[in-house]
């Protein structure tokens, strides 16, 4: 069995293959319905105030592109502060998500690849303010840290409870064993009710880790001080200043 290669049109059906075409002799020009002449195709023609509409928009330096002088600009961030978008959580859960002056990511719709995110060109990253809350803040002493066996989750409110046993992570969905310290809560004092954790009850907590958590005896804290050293920024002569005058107040 052959197949012809390549493109062909459909045949005709066979009451009509042998019939010639219809004849136009003899038939008067004026039956033929030709067009009499060229076509005449008109446009709506776009008005002034359209044109302006439109380019108004335009602009030689986009706001985006914009050069700024970091040592002469003082005021670039806006005069209100900008409100962050509310997170599509159900009312019941909206509190305890945690409060976006606290912690908040630099996008509100992270692309599900590293390509796309490198294709995106925007920074991906988390703004943490930790302490901002310390009037509200619950401090838990317990010597357990309730974490996830997977993934290192720390149990929250987003967490299940499948019984007073078992609770499934919100990120990797593992069933983990709820430890015996879990089951009392300190708050009230009761036991059997581990969904009502100050770790399961608040978006931000405090540890009091114990000395197993620590691979090393606590440091003193260090005061880090970050300089523009770009030559635009020396030839002010702000760093010689600013180095001198801490040079003169700490105590060496």
């Amino acid at each position: 069995m052959s197949r012809s290669v390549g493109y062909s049109y459909p045949s005709l059906p066979p009451g009509y293959q042998n019939i010639p075409p219809p004849s136009t002799t003899g038939m008067p020009l004026s039956s033929l319905n030709y067009p009499s002449g060229p076509q005449a195709f008109t446009q709506t023609p776009l008005g002034a105030n359209h044109l302006t509409a439109s380019m108004s928009g335009l602009s030689l330096h986009p706001e985006g592109l914009r050069v700024i002088n970091l040592l002469q600009e003082r005021n670039m961030l806006p005069s209100t502060p900008l409100k962050p978008p509310v997170p599509n959580l159900h009312e019941d859960i909206q509190k305890l998500n945690c409060n976006p002056e606290l912690f908040r990511c630099t996008l509100t719709s992270i692309p599900q690849t590293q390509a796309l995110l490198n294709k995106a060109k925007l920074p991906l990253g988390l703004l943490l303010h930790p302490f901002k809350d310390l009037v509200q803040l619950p401090v838990v002493t317990s010597s357990t840290i309730v974490r996830c066996r997977s993934c290192r989750t720390y149990i929250n409110p987003f967490v299940s409870f499948l019984d007073q046993r078992r609770w499934k992570c919100n990120l990797c969905y593992r069933v983990n064993d709820v430890p015996e310290e879990f089951m009392y809560n300190p708050l009230t004092r009761v036991y059997g009710e581990p969904h009502r954790r100050p770790e399961v009850q608040n978006a931000t907590i405090e540890f009091m880790a114990p000395s197993e958590y620590m691979l090393r005896p606590p440091q003193p804290p260090v005061y880090l001080f970050v300089f523009d050293v770009s030559h635009n920024a020396v030839e002010t002569g702000y760093l010689n200043s600013v180095c001198q005058s801490l040079l003169d107040n700490l105590d060496l």
